[in-house]
């Protein structure tokens, strides 16, 4: 049962997939810290991907792309890019998991083409998704702080020179 286990993981797909869930785990606890269960489970995902992915015959320049892509893809909530970072880390994470594995063994492929367009495809929308959230929130009235105050009622109780006491409703 091991073995068949150890088979299992070190397939290029499943571990290209452990990777990818492991990094937004990570990226969902950095973003919410405390929340501990994507934090717990992204390291274990990339703790398995890693195994992996010392099994196979692995190229760097493929696991560098997705590593950019996944953090420029990332980047793009918090950057205000209008969508230039998001595209340019969805076309490095396509890339990167296209040239992930290199081998010249006959029968044994890397990461298949349609797990690969799956995976970007839910990071582009996970990133719409995030970014959609972020507009929404710029939009709103501002609730707290001395910009809350603007334009809102009040009644002033004392008032002396520049100084005073206002009551807001």
């Amino acid at each position: 049962w091991r073995t068949k286990i150890l088979m299992i993981i070190t397939d290029p797909n499943v571990a290209f997939f452990f990777m990818t869930i492991g990094f937004y785990g990570l990226i969902y606890e950095f973003a919410n810290p405390g929340a501990m269960v994507p934090g717990i489970v992204g390291v274990i995902c990339i703790c398995i991907g890693l195994f992996a992915l010392n099994v196979l015959p692995v190229n760097y320049a493929g696991l560098v792309l997705l590593l950019i892509g996944i953090g420029l893809m990332t980047a793009e909530s918090f950057v205000p890019s209008f969508g230039i970072l998001g595209i340019a880390g969805a076309i490095s994470f396509a890339i990167g998991g296209t040239i992930l594995i290199e081998t010249d063994i006959l029968g044994f492929g890397g990461v298949s083409w349609e797990l690969i367009a799956t995976m970007t495809g839910i990071s582009v929308l996970l990133m719409i998704i995030i970014l959609s959230m972020v507009v929404k929130a710029h939009k709103r009235r501002v609730e707290t702080g001395d910009d809350a105050m603007i334009g809102s009622k009040a009644t002033v109780k004392e008032w002396s020179g520049k100084k005073g006491v206002v009551l807001s409703f």
